[in-house]
Formats: C-alpha cells, sequence, structure tokens
C-alpha cells in the first residue's frame, strides 16, 4: 500500500500525470469536504445570507458572499485539475475537459470518468499512477456514507 510518495505524479493538485477511478472519486470527495466547510464558515459569518425571509447586505455578507465566490471558482479550477488527469489515465485528449464549462455534459463526462477504465500501462502522460492508500479509505468511506443516506431518506419519505 501507498502512503505517500515524492513523485510529482502523486500531487493531486497538478495537471500532470495521471489519476485512476478511484483517485479521481477521492480528490473529488475531498472538494466536496472542504467545500462544505468553507459553507459552514460563511454561514457562521453571516447566518442571516442564508435565511430567505430576511436579505440583508452588510459587511459580514459581503465577507461571506466573497468567501463564496472565491470558494466556487476554486473548485471549478480543481474539478478540471482532476478531469484532465482522469482523461490522461484513459488517453483522451485533455481538452475534453472544456465539457466542464457546459450544463449536463459536464456530469456525462465526470460519470463516464467515474466508470471507465484507464489504460494499465505507461503512455504519453506518464507511468501509472498507483492509488494511495487514504484514496482508497476516503473513497469507500464516501460510498458507504452516501448509501447510508440513500437508505436514510427511503425510510423517512415513506
Amino acid at each position: 500500500m501507498y502512503l505517500s510518495s515524492q513523485d510529482p505524479a502523486y500531487e493531486g493538485l497538478s495537471m500532470h500525470g495521471r489519476f485512476g477511478r478511484i483517485s479521481y472519486f477521492a480528490w473529488h470527495m475531498l472538494l466536496a469536504l472542504g467545500l462544505l466547510m468553507l459553507l459552514g464558515t460563511a454561514w457562521l459569518i453571516a447566518p442571516h445570507l442564508f435565511d430567505q425571509a430576511i436579505f440583508i447586505i452588510d459587511a459580514s455578507s459581503i465577507i461571506a458572499l466573497l468567501l463564496l465566490l472565491i470558494a466556487q471558482i476554486g473548485a471549478v479550477y480543481f474539478h478540471i485539475v482532476f478531469t484532465v488527469r482522469r482523461l490522461h489515465d484513459c488517453e483522451l485528449n485533455p481538452y475534453w475537459a472544456i465539457l466542464c464549462m457546459i450544463p449536463f455534459a459536464n456530469w456525462l463526462l465526470a460519470f463516464y470518468l467515474l466508470f471507465k477504465p484507464g489504460i494499465n500501462q505507461k503512455n504519453v502522460y506518464g507511468d501509472v499512477r498507483h492509488t494511495l492508500i487514504w484514496e482508497k479509505y476516503l473513497t469507500y468511506l464516501s460510498i458507504l456514507i452516501l448509501v447510508l443516506f440513500i437508505i436514510i431518506f427511503i425510510l423517512f419519505t415513506k
């Protein structure tokens, strides 16, 4: 099992290298957790911003909105980085990542990349990147939590 590596291909925030399916999913879950924490921080800064009955623009609202804007720009950038790396693993042209900017097409591309197996040998984008152990655990934990949420949702909507 791999815990970490000094190889630049293992850096998750670089556009170089490859991502397998599990790494792709794990890094997206890490991004989602980060966005959730930033959303909670924005709520703590300006809770009235999230209340539909009261809409007040004050200094705390502007700070919270700027925080959410920066988070959204960062999320789009990292989603494109993760998609490019996954496209590298499938030996597809990285320009397909432009579909990340098109509504509905971005979901289709994400699901396609989530289920399409990568190339099991060295390709023009580098060697096969082994999945790090924390990526595996985060992926399995995320899938377990998702299944539990679905079961709880089904049970409580009857």
